[in-house]
């Protein structure tokens, strides 16, 4: 009996025992199986924040891109076109800086006009994750080319009929009209850096490189380009009506320049001039009805900002009648077959920043007012002839600057400015015309021509601002997304 017990009590202990272990065993596969899923949540936390940092870093490096490519645009000698491909493909990782296994990209597009598309791409990789952001931004160019001549003419450049070559600086102070014309320094301007500048090297008598006849002034250097003689390739004439040079002092001389005496000086070096390309586009729509444009205001808008109600303007070509006041609203490209303006007090308001691309002739007859609005900047691309007759006003009214207008001529077509007292404040490019100023016109800014000839008291007023370019004020940005 006492043995039974004994066997029953160890029995019991052995179940006891193999209980314990059993549950011990449960409690650790509990322990573990939650230890295990705590270790694969958390590794799904880091993979997800890993993937969250890498998607905000993917996205930064997107932006910089767009920020090179913004930059790359402003560049001037990029904002007319995109070279040397259309599109522009920054090369890979193309933005250095970064740390290993990211790079940025970025792809610049002409869809048509002035309008530019940036694709930029931003890429993180490695072992735990590979994401990629993409960025568009549309974009709208103003190239803004350094000019350093008050004139030049590849061929030849001529100054006539008391015709005068002066210069101010617009970002210190206004033009002051009324300085003494035989005065080497007038109190207004900014010096005698007004030069006037070609690569002819003619010593031909009476079509020499450079002239100055009939009381003409020239207020800086007239430079002619390497073979040239700085005498003999410019021609002062003196006698009763004497001409007149007031250049920088020898030495130094003009810079880039030999100079052999003051302001008659030989080119170190060719000038390569300005190019001009026009944007892309075709005119489309019906003839602008010219017969509804007469002793009246019509108002239009080519983009946005647009004025509730105006109507877009929606016609291959603008031809005004006499006396007629057009308005264009907002920001965009217009391509026109030709672009005329009838005298009588014609205006063409400019409200927004606007690129004109004319496939056709260009006429402002007597007495137009082209007015740009404060701020805004316009570009006139042009492949025909162009007029401006007498009494035209460009830009007048409001900033007065010569970089808010850009007047651009492509290809061989007279440029012809004729009539009395035209002012304007712009920069003209026409480098494989022949541009003719007379009739006492003052352009406030500078010209470029395959050769240039002012006549009949004619000045240019040089703006100094307009050596440099301007950098970074090339690009208005119209819209960005992320693809």
């Amino acid at each position: 009996m006492g043995s039974f017990k004994l066997n029953l009590h160890q029995h019991a202990r052995d179940n006891r025992r193999g209980f314990l272990l059993i549950l011990g065993m449960f409690l650790m596969t509990g322990m573990l199986t939650v230890t295990v899923v705590g270790l694969r949540r958390s590794l799904t936390d880091l993979s997800a924040s890993n993937r969250y940092v890498s998607s905000h870093q993917a996205l930064h490096l997107a932006e910089t891109g767009v920020d090179q490519a913004l930059r790359w645009l402003n560049d001037p000698t990029n904002a007319s076109s995109v070279t040397p491909t259309n599109p522009y493909t920054c090369p890979g990782a193309c933005v250095p800086g970064f740390a290993a296994g990211t790079s940025t990209t970025y792809t610049i597009t002409t869809t048509g006009g002035t309008q530019r598309i940036i694709t930029a791409i931003g890429r993180v990789t490695g072992p735990r994750s590979n994401v990629t952001r993409r960025v568009e931004v549309v974009a709208r160019v103003f190239p803004s080319p350094a000019i350093p001549w008050a004139a030049y003419g590849e061929g030849q450049v001529v100054l006539a009929g008391e015709s005068h070559v002066d210069s101010y600086d617009s970002t210190v102070a206004p033009y002051v009209p009324g300085c003494d014309p035989d005065n080497p320094v007038c109190g207004h301007q900014t010096g005698l850096i007004a030069k006037i500048q070609t690569n002819g090297t003619s010593s031909t008598a009476g079509d020499e490189a450079i002239r100055l006849r009939q009381e003409a002034r020239l207020w800086g250097d007239a430079i002619v380009g390497p073979g040239g003689s700085a005498m003999s390739s410019i021609d002062v004439i003196a006698g009763v009506d004497p001409a007149a040079i007031y250049g920088t002092p020898v030495p130094p001389g003009a810079a880039g320049a030999t100079c052999t005496v003051a302001g008659r000086c030989v080119a170190n070096a060719p000038i390569t001039p300005p190019t001009v390309t026009l944007p892309v586009g075709t005119p489309t729509g019906a003839p602008f009805p010219t017969a509804t444009c007469a002793h009246t205001a019509k108002e239009y808008c080519v983009g946005a900002p647009c004025p509730v109600g105006v109507p877009m303007f929606s016609y291959s070509n603008l031809d005004t009648d006499t006396n007629c006041d057009v308005t264009l609203w907002g920001n965009g490209d217009l391509f026109l077959n030709d672009l005329h303006i009838n005298g009588g007090g014609g205006q063409l308001i400019l409200n927004g920043d606007i690129t004109f691309t004319v496939t056709g002739p260009v006429q402002f007859d007597q007495d137009v007012l082209v007015s740009v609005q404060s701020g805004k900047q316009v570009q006139l691309y042009v492949d025909g002839d162009v007029t401006i007759k007498g009494g035209v006003l460009i830009n007048t009214l409001n900033d007065k600057d010569p970089k808010k207008f850009l007047f651009s001529i492509k290809g061989y077509h007279p440029v012809s400015f004729v009539g009395q007292d035209a002012v304007m404040y712009m920069r003209m490019i026409a480098p494989g015309s022949d541009v003719w100023l007379s009739g006492g016109s003052h352009l406030f800014g500078a010209v470029v021509g395959r050769t240039v000839e002012l006549r009949q008291y004619t000045q240019i007023h040089y703006d100094f601002s307009l050596q440099t370019p301007q950098n970074g004020k090339n690009v208005q940005i119209l819209s960005w997304r992320e693809l």
